[in-house]
Order: C-alpha cells, then structure tokens, then sequence
C-alpha cells in the first residue's frame, strides 16, 4: 500500500478549519499538528477521549444514581484524566514499537494524533449526554416500561448508529495520522496501532505465568 498523499497546504490551518477538516481532509490535519507542534487543544481533548472510555452503560448505571450530582462529576472527572492518562501511554506505545516499521514520528506527534482522532468519539458521547439528559438511564434499556418507549427506542437505536459510526471513523483517522506523522504507508499503521496491544498482552501473558510458576512452588 502507498503511503498517504499530504498536500503542501498544510501550513496554514485556523482553528476552526482544524476541527473542520478533520473530517474532509485529515492527512492536512495531522500534517499541520505534526510541523507546527500545535498543542492548543491536545489534553482538553485527549481529557475528553478519556471519558469516552470510562462513560459506558455500566459506569453511568453504577454511580449516576447512587452518588450525590458533585461525586458523580469528581468520579467523572478522575476516570477522564485516567483514561487520557492511558491514552498517552498507549501514545509513548506507538512511538516505541513505531520504530520497528521505520515510523519517523515522535511521540509528542502521536499524542495528537490520538487526541484529534478521537474527536468523533467525543461527540458521539456528547450525543449520548444530550439524550441522557431526557430520557435518564431508560437510554440503556432495550424494553423500558414508559409511555413515551417508541421514541426512546428510536432514541437508543440512533446512538448505537451514531457510537458506532464514531468509532468507525476514529479509527479511520488513527490510521490516517500515524500514516502521515511516522511517513508510513496504512497498512504498516495499522500494524503499528495493534502492536502495543500485542507487547502488552506478552507482558500480561509471562506476569501470569511467573506468579503460576511461583505459586506451584
């Protein structure tokens, strides 16, 4: 596969053209980050990436009604940081075993690449606040037992589509960045988004066998 075409327009991006042409023309996007070290917007996003990770059905069922509305936000906000926080490290991943496909990005690239990628799948969860607001927890359950159940349904089903859709796209943008910061072609960013999954799952693997081993003495 070819690496991604990166126009030579990329050196003049306002702010509001960044978080427009995320969507229309994303290689420019993480072409402009990458020369500019623009860092503007990076941990608000990466922040609102975390909570992304955190705000599933579970969490929200769990805490929004057994916790006080101001502990709710605190839980909220320390999973965010939390999963932004994994976020980087899953970043500093990438840069290490980038490498390994001759990647030419640092990790500071890589730290906004997740950053900006991820932005479909803020506003996939801000579309599932929004109806949350209406219709409570009920947005989670496939039968509920209220007058108005068709249209939360319909409501339940749009943000399935939406969420998936969301990730859909943010995972397409991922390959785009790391294509366009470590000068790779797509399929050796694919490779390099899976491998620290993979050296973490061989450094779970041998924890779990040691602590067998260890055990059986």
């Amino acid at each position: 596969m070819k690496t991604l075409n990166i126009t030579d327009d990329s050196t003049n991006l306002t702010d509001k053209e960044l978080f427009v042409k995320i969507w229309t023309s994303p290689s420019r996007v993480f072409q402009y980050l990458a020369t500019n070290q623009y860092d503007k917007y990076v941990y608000i996003l990466l922040i609102l990436a975390g909570a992304t990770i955190i705000f599933d059905e579970e969490f929200i069922i769990k805490f929004s009604n057994k916790l006080p509305l101001w502990k709710f936000m605190g839980v909220s906000l320390f999973g965010a940081i939390l999963g932004a926080a994994n976020l980087y490290l899953y970043a500093c991943l990438m840069g290490w075993t980038g490498k390994w496909v001759d990647g030419q990005g640092k990790i500071p690239d890589l730290v906004r690449v997740m950053a900006y990628a991820l932005i479909p799948t803020i506003i996939a969860l801000l579309v599932q606040l929004v109806f949350m607001a209406f219709y409570g927890n009920d947005i989670f359950l496939s039968n509920p037992n209220r007058p108005d159940s068709a249209m939360l349904n319909l409501a339940t089903t749009f943000c399935f589509v939406v969420n998936a859709a969301a990730i859909l796209y943010s995972a397409y943008l991922l390959v785009v960045g790391v294509s366009t910061v470590h000068k790779i072609t797509a399929d050796k960013a694919i490779l390099n988004l899976v491998m620290p999954l993979l050296c973490l799952g061989i450094v779970a693997f041998i924890i779990v066998a040691l602590f067998l081993a260890v055990r059986a003495i």
